[in-house]
């Protein structure tokens, strides 16, 4: 936990590779499964090292190591390596024998040419491997009746199960679509939760995803005009800020806001 707190840069407002990468070195002696994934993806991403043979060479050992424990994100980042030539010679095959992932490519592939038949194949092979993003995906399927029925209960399980990824995996949108559909709404959870919904959309929010800023921005805007509780002003600038800040921030989102 202290190697991913020093990774989002969460103890000093910034990241700290070099000690994230001390902390998951210690706990990969006790044969932590995730600890090892990250640092083959710290020196991957030359956040330590300069990615020299040397570098690739010791990630490539560790997502080995990491798939032997069971974690299916050490298959995904060794099958990038393949599809890459990293350290190991380009063998796209091979890449995607050992790509968990690549289901999700292929999902996406025949999502964008519009055969949702083998689209909804592809993410339902990830979703059974845990994977996050084909399980918010398969959600949004059901909740919007692509390729299946309408069916509001699945869905609503498929998000949760995506929230429930580990934590270096989770597709945000999840909680983003949890709260906007389900606890603001009070369709299937039988009731609005308001609060519930705040608390998805900030974690979504605080991971990038502009659409739950925006709607957090709506909420305290409306609690604001309610209840005329200025302390929530500072909330209504931060969020603003934060919209602002965004990469997808554009002249339609600046006039919305």
């Amino acid at each position: 936990e202290l190697g991913r707190e020093e990774y989002k840069g969460y103890i000093k407002g910034y990241p700290r590779y070099d000690i994230s990468y001390k902390y998951f070195s210690r706990a990969s002696l006790k044969d932590h499964p995730s600890s090892y994934y990250m640092l083959a993806k710290m020196l991957i991403n030359k956040n330590i090292g300069n990615g020299t043979k040397k570098d690739l060479k010791l990630a490539y050992e560790y997502l080995n190591k990491s798939i032997s424990l069971g974690n299916i994100a050490s298959v995904n980042l060794l099958g990038n390596m393949y599809k890459e030539g990293l350290y190991v010679k380009k063998n796209i095959n091979k890449a995607l024998d050992n790509y968990v992932y690549a289901y999700n490519n292929l999902g996406k592939i025949y999502e964008n040419n519009k055969d949702y038949q083998k689209a909804f194949k592809y993410f339902e092979k990830a979703s059974l491997l845990g994977e996050s993003y084909a399980l918010n995906t398969l959600g949004e399927y059901y909740r919007k009746g692509i390729y299946v029925d309408i069916d509001l209960n699945k869905a609503f399980t498929l998000y949760n199960k995506a929230i429930q990824a580990p934590i270096d995996n989770i597709y945000y949108y999840a909680y983003y679509n949890l709260a906007k559909y389900f606890y603001l709404t009070g369709d299937i959870v039988l009731v609005k939760n308001i609060n519930k919904a705040i608390n998805y959309l900030t974690i979504a929010s605080n991971n990038n995803i502009i659409e739950a800023s925006i709607l957090l921005l709506y909420i305290y805007v409306d609690k604001y005009l309610k209840e005329l509780d200025t302390s929530i002003i500072s909330r209504i600038k931060e969020l603003t800020l934060t919209i602002e800040k965004h990469p997808k921030y554009n002249k339609e989102i600046k006039k919305e806001i």
